[in-house]
């Protein structure tokens, strides 16, 4: 299927993963907050890029469709104490939700939340947390350690993933 103007550009993204990179290529900003639901043809023109020209160079990308069936991600010692603080424990089955999705400012945002198994996970385990994966998305966190960071100016989870070919100021996304 080739890319198109009226495709959005969280699907053209999730679809693609060079797609970042080609973006990146014409000076495309791709924002904290981004819009995601904008269509190719919008971003272009709102960045003032020559849509034509963007297009042919989105249609040399290859579609990914390696799903993984396996990835190994792990947790500091103080990331996974303060996920039992948080609650993870709390039902049977409960553990860690983790991937990717489209946005942020370099391309795909980090998403965590406390789940259970879905059919067709890829699972992983550290000290005693399940960590759940869309088969679609372990690829691209495989090997990523997940730490709490807590300091005078902000707190929150920090990943340090090896896939990650660019990171974002706030640490909340990178390309892969």
């Amino acid at each position: 299927m080739a890319i198109n103007g009226a495709m959005p550009l969280g699907e053209v993204l999730e679809k693609y993963p060079g797609a970042v990179e080609v973006l990146r290529s014409f000076d495309m900003k791709l924002g904290c907050g981004a819009d995601m639901s904008d269509t190719i043809e919008t971003a272009a023109k709102m960045q003032g890029v020559e849509t034509n020209l963007l297009l042919k160079k989105l249609n040399d990308l290859k579609q990914d469709d390696n799903d993984s069936d396996r990835a190994s991600v792990s947790l500091t010692d103080v990331a996974a104490k303060k996920m039992k603080e948080l609650g993870i424990e709390s039902k049977p089955g409960q553990g860690l939700r983790f991937g990717v999705r489209p946005g942020g400012c370099a391309g795909y945002s980090y998403t965590m939340e406390f789940d259970v198994p879905k059919e067709g996970d890829v699972i992983a385990e550290d000290k005693g947390i399940k960590i759940y994966m869309n088969k679609k998305e372990a690829g691209k966190v495989d090997g990523s350690t997940i730490d709490y960071i807590e300091s005078l100016q902000a707190s929150g989870f920090k990943v340090n993933n090896p896939n990650a070919k660019a990171t974002c100021g706030c640490g909340k996304s990178a390309s892969v």
